[in-house]
């Protein structure tokens, strides 16, 4: 009976095929695990700081504004420095 399965060269074909595919998916599924722990187990201290170098900064913004009046002269507000903090 088997011999009588393989006589059909389509079939044969299409099992190799079928097999080549699974065989390709399951390369790309190995290969794309390996680098994925390559990247968070060997490298992750490089990427870290490459991470921070290019996001964390401190910037220095002098944004002093003039004190704020009534009419009649009397102090309303006045700017006092304060640290602040902002996301992108």
């Amino acid at each position: 009976m088997r011999a009588e399965r393989n006589k059909d060269p389509f079939t044969t074909r299409f099992r190799r095929r079928v097999h080549f595919v699974t065989a390709l998916f399951g390369l790309a599924a190995v290969l794309l695990v390996s680098r994925a722990a390559q990247l968070q187990l060997v490298e992750s201290e490089f990427l870290e700081r490459q991470g921070d170098a290019r996001h964390l900064r401190e910037v220095r913004v002098a944004a002093h504004r003039g004190v704020i009046t009534d009419r009649n002269g009397e102090l309303l507000a006045v700017s006092t420095p304060v640290d602040s903090i902002w996301a992108n």
